[in-house]
């Protein structure tokens, strides 16, 4: 048994972090059957065209079992005095560690081809999967456009390669050419809080105009992502130092079951 102070100390504290932890594995658990059968969620992860992106619930769903299965082995471990339980959770906290030095060592090595690649899917999605049938994969998109305040992946001249373009070319006679979607129009709020077009013709020129967004929405959403970078990695880096200091909680404590049976 942890008969010393030290040894008591480790065992509350690792008792209390692998508490939050098993309470946080829930919560990301939660979250991930919530994204997995939200269809507006759903709808919008299909713009990237990626394995991982689109299956994103399921994967919240492992990393929330794996968390929880963790901070219980952790709990069970600290409050039994179980050395094997504690050996199990600290070989599995270091094989964590090491996992996302080379995850974030990849992705760091890999940035270019990377954003080449979301890039890449964000356009081939936008120009084979958006029409004129207003599906959620539609509206996601359109939701998109308004809120960054961008068109097209990378400028407005994406829209004229798409299906949508093809399908609207001759579909209708608005007495204007259709050449981008309306959610690429720049809108005025009114009195009243409804959203208006400020004109919608001069939006569908083909020359720039300020009444059309210039911003592409790969730019739009990088930028937005770079703003909470530094939130990210103060994150990341909090969650890296806890860790080490849960394995050295975990050798005190180890250490002091060991002097005890000693």
């Amino acid at each position: 048994m942890a008969t010393t102070t030290c040894g008591t100390c480790s065992k509350i504290v690792l008792f209390i972090v692998n508490f939050v932890f098993w309470l946080s594995g829930i919560a990301v658990l939660g979250l991930g059957i919530w994204v997995s059968i939200d269809r507006n969620t759903l709808d919008f992860l299909r713009l990237f065209d990626f394995p991982i992106l689109r299956n994103l619930g399921f994967a919240m769903i492992g990393i929330g079992f794996f968390v929880t299965i963790l901070g219980f082995i952790g709990c069970f471990g600290a409050c039994h005095e179980s050395k094997c339980m504690l050996w199990t959770y600290f070989v599995c906290v270091l094989f964590l560690i090491l996992a996302e030095i080379v995850c974030i060592a990849l992705t760091f090595s890999y940035t270019q081809e990377v954003k080449d690649f979301v890039k890449g899917q964000m356009h081939s999605s936008l120009i084979q999967e958006y029409s004129t049938t207003r599906n959620g994969f539609v509206k996601s998109v359109d939701g998109m456009q308004a809120q960054l305040m961008c068109c097209g992946n990378s400028n407005h001249l994406d829209w004229q390669q798409s299906q949508w373009y093809n399908e609207v070319k001759n579909a209708e006679n608005r007495g204007y050419n259709t050449t981008v979607p309306d959610s690429c129009c720049v809108r005025d709020l009114t009195d009243d809080g409804e959203y208006t077009y400020k004109d919608r013709q001069k939006c569908q020129g083909s020359e720039p105009s300020e009444f059309r967004f210039q911003q592409g929405c790969y730019d739009a959403l990088y930028g937005t992502f770079f703003e909470y970078i530094w939130l990210l990695g103060g994150i990341c880096i909090g969650i890296a130092v806890l860790q080490v200091l849960i394995l050295i909680v975990t050798v005190f404590l180890l250490r002091n079951l060991t002097d005890d049976y000693d």
